[in-house]
This record gives C-alpha cells, structure tokens and sequence, in this order.
C-alpha cells in the first residue's frame, strides 16, 4: 500500500472476494506507536502476520449497477474512503471518495454557473 500510494487494497480468495484491508487495519495490527521498539519488530510482525487476521471481511459493498448517490450516502453513514464493487461475490472494482469528487467535479463543470439572484 504505501509503494503504491494507495490506502485500502482488496482481499481476494479463489478468485472471490472475501474482505478488504486498509492502512488503518495494518496500522492497528501493529503494536501502539507509544511502545518504544525498534523497526525490525515492526517489519518482523509485517511479514508473518496474515491478511485474513487484520482485514475486514463484513464491509458495505455496492454493485456495478448500484447509483452513485446511493454508494456516497453508504461512503458517508459508514465513514469509508472507498467501497468494493462486488457482483456475483466477484469483486469488479473499487469505488473511493477520490472517484466520488471526480464525478462532482465533472456535474460542476458541466453546469453553468447561475447568475447571483436580486434581492
């Protein structure tokens, strides 16, 4: 995740989806950052810890077909920067608050700007 700047990844088994990791779980999966210790601990628990013991498998998900408004409105009530697209327990996709301001970015460049009313 940090080489590749990105903040949550996908979790895939079999070729199905089974859960999401983020850089929250990785970060809580380690032991407090109040706990003085020294890094190959940190790089020692990084690499024979599995992914199944600090992701999320019951996250929200959203299908391919399912309306932007409606992924936002989940994205918000849960407090998630993304959602996995899911059909047929197949995971096609992720969506992330990013893409969700490309697409307002793209409605507002479309819209003319209104005229200030009179009052």
């Amino acid at each position: 995740m940090q080489a590749r700047g990105c903040r949550r990844l996908p979790v895939v088994e079999d070729d199905r989806w089974v859960g999401i990791i983020s850089d929250r779980d990785v970060r809580l999966a380690l032991a407090s950052p109040l706990v003085m210790r020294e890094r190959w601990y940190d790089d020692k628990l990084l690499d024979e810890t599995p992914v199944r013991a600090c992701m999320s498998p019951q996250v929200e998900t959203v299908s391919p077909d399912t309306p932007l408004i409606q992924a936002a409105m989940l994205m918000r009530d849960n407090k998630v920067g993304g959602l996995p697209v899911v059909a047929r327990d197949r995971l096609t996709g992720i969506i992330t608050e990013t893409d969700m301001l490309n697409a307002l970015i793209q409605v507002l460049i479309a819209e003319p700007a209104s005229p200030p009313t009179e009052r």
